[in-house]
């Protein structure tokens, strides 16, 4: 299955949900990632539900992949599960 890279976020409001994101897909083979692409986050969370893998992730020398964004219980929204490192949520990620 695919496997994107969120780069940057895009919200509805200050305080509101994602919008859309900046994601990139990551070749495996190639160990690189294709240009970016703006999707809505109504298309992330069926591509998820399909089995397709977002992370996020950051640039520091480099791409790096961080944690892996899941689906809320009420199927609305996208989230990362909690794993320590600020950088990996998605409130953390660039804006554009």
């Amino acid at each position: 299955m695919p496997e994107y890279w969120i780069q940057a976020v895009r919200y509805v409001s200050p305080n509101g949900p994602i919008e859309v994101v900046l994601a990139a897909a990551y070749d495996a083979g190639r160990h690189s990632l294709a240009a970016p692409a703006t999707l809505a986050r109504d298309t992330v969370i069926h591509w998820l539900k399909g089995g397709v893998t977002f992370y996020t992730s950051h640039h520091q020398n480099g791409w790096h992949k961080g944690v892996e964004v899941k689906v809320t219980e009420d199927g609305r929204f996208i989230t990362t599960a909690p794993n320590g490192w600020v950088y990996d949520n998605l409130e953390s990620l660039p804006r554009f």
